[in-house]
């Protein structure tokens, strides 16, 4: 997300600290942004995905500038939009077919997923998390984070910043 769009969602933005990283951040705030794109589009899909990648008022602005709201990547509708756009929903169809029906496809999806249970966690402003690489996963101070990762980056999290941990 663009750093308008992420604070507009919630994302904690400041000199050392970058929420737009924090997977729980830029989660939560992918979503807020997608509910209020489902509103706006009455769950279209495509027009919420051309939104999401373009803005929604560009959407709402190529919806009245064409005089209907047809969408679709492959047939590049609404007109007027960026290559790019109409790519991400092209792009996304095709990733939904693939998972819809992967035998036609000549694919195999693995039935199984391990899934490792996280734990919904409040640090305090201030604590000092790794965000690279994603194998550390305890707060630790900035000192021993730097002494035991030199290659980790560091950053002081926002008060009340919310996080989750494998449990």
């Amino acid at each position: 997300m663009i750093s308008s769009t992420a604070r507009n969602h919630g994302i904690h933005i400041k000199q050392g600290y970058d929420g737009r990283l924090s997977p729980v951040e830029s989660t939560d705030a992918a979503l807020s942004y997608l509910q209020k794109l489902d509103g706006m589009f009455d769950g279209e899909w495509r027009a919420m995905a051309m939104a999401y990648n373009a803005g929604e008022y560009r959407i709402v602005r190529a919806f009245r500038a064409n005089g209907d709201q047809r969408v679709s990547g492959e047939s590049h509708l609404p007109k007027g939009l960026s290559r790019t756009t109409y790519d991400y929903v092209a792009k996304l169809h095709a990733l939904a077919c693939l998972i819809a029906k992967p035998e036609r496809h000549g694919l195999v999806l693995p039935r199984e997923a391990r899934f490792v249970p996280l734990a919904r966690m409040t640090l305090p402003a201030g604590v000092h998390t790794w965000t690279r690489p994603p194998s550390a996963w305890a707060p630790t101070p900035h000192a021993c984070a730097r002494s035991t990762r030199p290659t980790a980056r560091v950053a002081s999290s926002p008060a009340h910043h919310v996080t989750y941990w494998p449990r």
